[in-house]
């Protein structure tokens, strides 16, 4: 093995709400996977929310937070909820305060 954990995803629906699990690195060679993983959550009729647990998430580079702030974007236009979780656990937490895209995701800065 050469050091990186190929990106996967499990998904449960719970009525109007579609939670993401997002497992190894976010980088430029698999965020591909994720915008589609994202969007065809983000037009599932009747979601309100969606939420992205991040705690399994191993490396995030600026294409993988580009493409979670994206998401964002979007489900704000289509008034859908979009939260991320169990981001303290993960090494995503490193890049959000640096980058100053903590508090877009609802994070405590100071946390």
């Amino acid at each position: 093995m050469n050091g990186f954990e190929r990106f996967r995803s499990a998904i449960t629906d719970e009525s109007d709400t579609i939670r993401v699990a997002a497992f190894g690195e976010l980088d430029l060679g698999s965020v591909e996977d994720l915008q589609k993983i994202l969007g065809r959550c983000l037009q599932v009729p009747g979601v309100r929310r969606v939420m992205v647990d991040m705690s399994q998430v191993t490396f995030c580079d600026c294409s993988g937070l580009r493409t979670l702030m994206e998401a964002r974007e979007t489900a704000l236009r289509r008034r859908i909820s979009f939260e991320l979780t169990d981001v303290k656990a993960s090494i995503v937490m490193r890049l959000l305060p640096i980058t100053g895209t903590d508090a877009l995701f609802g994070l405590n800065p100071s946390a």
